[in-house]
């Protein structure tokens, strides 16, 4: 989308792509949500999630993402229509000796060591490391024009951020609350040429961006079109706001759309949907199903918590 119609520039680097069977896996910051994904989401995606009203799940994994870009040196993008304080999470390093409740994030340990921190690691969510190391950028939703203005500061700011033509390193986007209340409506054609400039941007780079969007107050042609553009597709219940309940999660993780690449073609996600188990300091995503206790895939004992 430049002053017309949809307009990438791509890098050297940008044209440089991986086999949709071979694209990298980025990880969550959650090591749960990897587990599910086979060890990550697949780099040049976008992920859409599904909001609750409360905001709080789906926000709380998004700031994991954010996270575990900072902790491996990624450039950061956020876009949002208020500054958020504090929401890089800080983290605090696992010892090998604590006991099964606290080793959150145990499955990192096998992972390719691509941090900057000593691994295994977890997401504290009650405390922050700044937000010094990411670019945060405040949204003007009474601004005309809103969507186009969106796009041209989001690409400004990914092509400022290459420092080469070789440029390959990993930008994270998150753009919190799209299309949220207080936005401005538009045409739906407008909206179509935002989100598809942001996909081919996305795909001609090594960057992957995660939307959240509370698309129970959406038109249904809205919410169609955001899950058409998205490559995955996530929603959150908040049994707060349900009045459900099971067991001690707190919510449900859906799977609405998972992306059609080899290394999840065989992955069986039963009825897509996975308990969501959160605290002040941590969270996790684990499926309802539990394995057997000697069964060498972790139990819900085992897992984050």
């Amino acid at each position: 989308m430049a002053e017309s119609g949809i307009f990438i520039r791509h890098s050297k680097a940008a044209k440089k792509k991986a086999a949709p069977s071979s694209l990298p896996l980025v990880r969550t910051g959650i090591p749960s949500l990897d587990h599910i994904f086979q060890g990550g989401l697949p780099l040049s995606s976008i992920v859409l999630i599904q909001e609750d009203s409360l905001n709080y799940q789906s926000l709380q994994i998004a700031r994991c993402f954010l996270g575990e870009g900072v902790i491996n040196s990624e450039k950061i993008f956020v876009y949002s229509d208020a500054y958020e304080e504090n929401l890089v999470p800080d983290i605090r390093k696992i010892k090998k000796q604590e006991s099964a409740e606290l080793r959150i994030a145990w499955r990192y340990e096998h992972y390719p060591q691509t941090s900057s921190v000593k691994e295994p690691y977890a997401f504290d969510l009650l405390k922050s490391m700044g937000n010094e190391k990411i670019n945060q950028y405040t949204i003007d939703v009474t601004e005309q024009d809103l969507y186009r203005k969106l796009w041209s500061q989001i690409f400004s700011d990914i092509q400022n951020s290459l420092e080469s033509a070789n440029d390959t390193g990993i930008r994270r986007i998150f753009i919190k609350s799209f299309l949220g209340p207080s936005w401005p409506k538009a045409p739906i054609s407008e909206i179509f040429q935002f989100l598809q400039s942001l996909k081919l941007l996305v795909k001609s780079l090594n960057a992957i961006c995660m939307i959240t969007s509370l698309t129970s107050g959406l038109e249904t042609e809205l919410v169609t079109l955001l899950n058409q553009s998205c490559d995955i597709v996530l929603s959150t219940e908040n049994f707060a706001i349900s009045g459900d309940s099971f067991g001690d999660y707190s919510g449900l993780l859906r799977i609405i759309k998972c992306p059609r690449i080899h290394s999840l073609k065989n992955i069986d996600f039963d009825a897509l949907a996975f308990g969501i188990k959160l605290d002040r300091r941590h969270i996790a995503v684990e499926s309802l199903s539990l394995p057997p206790a000697d069964s060498l895939v972790p139990t819900k004992e085992s897992m984050e918590f």
